[in-house]
């Protein structure tokens, strides 16, 4: 029998701020490009090129990040393994043997996230985390996966962390959700309306004094 790794406190809360970073900018990324058509219209007209290359920056980072928390609980090297603070690295030096409810959901969540990891490595191996040739000079797209497999993933992210948190702070821990990308919305809405009434002949004046009085004009 392998004997089970002490885990810390320490280790539950630095997984559980890895956990709520990816939930964060997840959150980021769907308030900015998955509301719905004009809200995509919006950011093109404003900035297109800017938030064409910010999605592509999200997109690799989420994936990236999924794969990260969901690698081996080791990394193999000549000087010496590595641990890994992962997923696997919990499951694997947990003792959930008291509670067999709490075990066998873990199990469930476990193959889910095993088979979501599946669709998105490629897309890690290949074109984020390495810049393998063959596919850098390929357009197939790699780790695609729909959006409802996404939600899926980060919903069972949330059950997995909270059955953690449970287990070893007695307390439960909610990913939630802590984008204020509505706030960005909010001003390029702002800014297109003010730019219409700056095209105004009545009040166009009235509001280039108002950007020349305003505390952001060197901004």
């Amino acid at each position: 029998m392998i004997e089970k790794k002490a885990i810390s406190e320490k280790d539950v809360l630095a997984f559980n701020e890895a956990c709520i970073f990816l939930k964060v900018i997840y959150d980021h990324f769907r308030m900015l490009y998955e509301k719905n058509p004009t809200r995509l219209k919006l950011l093109e007209d404003r900035a297109g090129h800017f938030f064409f290359d910010l999605q592509n920056v999200f997109i690799g980072f989420i994936i990236l990040e999924i794969c990260k928390i969901t690698d081996p609980s080791i990394t193999k090297r000549k000087d010496g393994d590595l641990d890994n603070l992962t997923i696997d690295f919990f499951c694997e030096n947990t003792d959930f043997s008291s509670d067999l409810i709490a075990k066998d959901e873990l199990e469930a969540l476990i193959l889910e996230i095993k088979e979501f990891r599946i669709k998105v490595l490629p897309a890690r191996h290949k074109r984020i985390a390495h810049k393998d040739r063959i596919h850098a000079l390929d357009d197939t797209p790699l780790g695609v996966a729909k959006v409802y497999e996404f939600e899926k993933f980060i919903s069972n992210l949330e059950k997995f962390v909270n059955l953690i948190n449970m287990h070893y702070t007695n307390l439960p821990l909610e990913l939630g959700s802590y984008s204020d990308a509505f706030e960005v919305i909010s001003a390029l809405k702002e800014s297109s309306c003010f730019n219409d009434l700056l095209n105004r002949n009545d009040i166009g004046a009235l509001c280039i004094d108002t950007m020349e009085a305003s505390e952001y004009k060197n901004a």
